[in-house]
């Protein structure tokens, strides 16, 4: 790798190590989230799709802090991201009453979208972590719940319920594991490059 190569590696690498608190954040809020509909999934369908508009509204809020932190990186992917969360957790608190099948869409739409946006950021992280499968992980797990929702629609509510709370769950632990990591190494002077 060449110097100035190097120099861009380690710029990135300081970004994405000091944002390792945006990870964390994200992690809590998708287990409690999680657990929350696991410990009350014979909950009205009305009261779960308020509880996912939330969680997808506050989702894309801590996307968009990242995107508009000093230190961020991969603008864009963060940017879709949060437009994304925010408005389908604003529609979603604005018609409460949606059918199931809507319901269906809008989460599918969601986890495929996010996950994309992901994996797109994972391909950057790569670059300056070597092994680092926690984001690309998340990224797969997102696309995953989509696509499952997709082939499934008609899998009823309280599947539906089950399905996005185990998937907040390892969302949260996924992403509570990336912050540490990224904490961990923020504190070294340089990453070792990765050789492609």
């Amino acid at each position: 790798m060449t110097a100035t190569g190097e120099t861009l590696m380690n710029e990135l690498f300081q970004r994405v190590s000091r944002n390792w608190w945006l990870f964390l954040l994200r992690g809590i809020v998708a287990i409690l989230f999680g657990i929350v509909a696991l410990r009350h999934p014979g909950a009205a369908v009305t009261a779960f799709v308020l509880v996912f508009g939330l969680y997808a509204f506050i989702d894309g809020i801590i996307a968009l802090m990242g995107a508009f932190a000093p230190s961020a990186t991969n603008r864009w992917a963060l940017v879709l991201a949060a437009v994304v969360g925010i408005g389908i957790g604003y529609v979603t608190l604005r018609a409460p009453r949606i059918t199931a099948i809507a319901l269906y869409a809008y989460i599918a739409f969601w986890a495929i979208f996010e996950g994309i946006a992901l994996l797109a950021f994972a391909i950057q992280m790569r670059k300056v972590i070597a092994h680092e499968g926690l984001l690309i992980a998340e990224g797969i797990v997102q696309i995953a719940l989509g696509v499952l929702l997709l082939v499934l629609p008609r899998a009823g509510v309280m599947t539906l319920v089950w399905m996005v709370a185990l998937f907040a769950i390892v969302m949260g632990i996924l992403s509570i594991g990336l912050a540490v990591r990224l904490h961990r190494l923020g504190g070294l002077e340089r990453p070792t490059p990765v050789a492609h």
